[in-house]
């Protein structure tokens, strides 16, 4: 039986107020089994993306959190910052939604993701031929040539999937990935979705994966959670839950992607 890699109880986020409090997130309780893809659908703010900030430790200034967020049974809200780094990259890794700001435009491809790899590998190993084995393993194709370049020198997609990479550079037995198909058309989404896929099945890393796409979330992940408002509405097996649903929250995101994908049909 497969043990739990991440589980959240009672995650509370809100901004922080003095005359009162104003939650965002309003009590999550979400397990991520070890060695599967685990996805989290909901509509545009209801704060699934704070959730997967709450994590990694990475709120901003003006929010907090509360409840509890155990990895490995690690209390991660409770531990200093200096655990939580060495925690960050190495263990748990992320890919931010928005590549054009997670990637500095001044600096090339190749230090981006070389600064990922000094941080969590020795000295010893050549970080050069590490960092284009991580590109091919994220299906991108002349990675020399890729490690040469600027970010404003690649497609949107080639830009997601080099986030990609930086975020498995410390080989982290967990992965967030934000919205990984964000803004991307039909071929792009079902290359990405073979890419995530195909490097679950290499490396075992469990994914959490924060996903407006449902085509994306029902064909590689293995659970779903829905959530709505700062709530979980329902979850479950992502099949079962995918045919058998009469969560209203679900069934208005299903209804949209499918009047959203018979318009780009026409």
């Amino acid at each position: 039986m497969k043990q739990n890699i991440l589980e959240i109880r009672g995650l509370k986020v809100g901004e922080k107020r003095k005359e009162k409090k104003s939650l965002i997130v309003k009590g999550v309780d979400l397990t991520l089994r070890e060695n599967t893809i685990c996805s989290l659908v909901g509509k545009s703010g209801s704060g699934k993306s704070l959730l997967a900030a709450s994590i990694m430790g990475i709120l901003a200034s003006n929010l907090y959190s509360e409840g509890e967020i155990l990895y490995r049974n690690k209390k991660l809200l409770e531990l200093p910052e200096e655990q939580l780094n060495r925690i960050r990259g190495k263990n748990i890794g992320i890919v931010m939604q928005n590549c054009s700001c997670s990637l500095n435009p001044l600096v090339k491809n190749g230090r981006q993701l070389s600064i990922v790899l000094k941080e969590h590998l020795s000295k010893k190993e050549n970080r050069r031929k590490q960092a284009e084995e991580l590109l091919r393993s994220v299906r991108l194709e002349n990675p020399r040539l890729i490690l040469n370049r600027y970010p404003h020198e690649l497609s949107g997609g080639m830009k997601q999937r080099l986030l990609t990479a930086i975020g498995i550079g410390g080989a982290p037995e967990l992965l967030i990935m934000d919205e990984p198909t964000k803004g991307m058309d039909v071929i792009l989404r079902n290359q990405m979705a073979d890419m995530i896929y195909q490097l679950h099945k290499e490396t075992n890393v469990s994914i959490l994966m924060i996903t407006h796409d449902l085509e994306l979330a029902y064909n590689i992940s293995h659970d779903c959670y829905v959530m709505n408002e700062g709530r979980i509405t329902t979850h479950g097996e992502t099949k079962t839950l995918f045919e058998t649903t009469n969560d209203c929250t679900l069934n208005d995101l299903l209804n949209a992607q499918k009047i959203m994908t018979e318009f780009f049909a026409v």
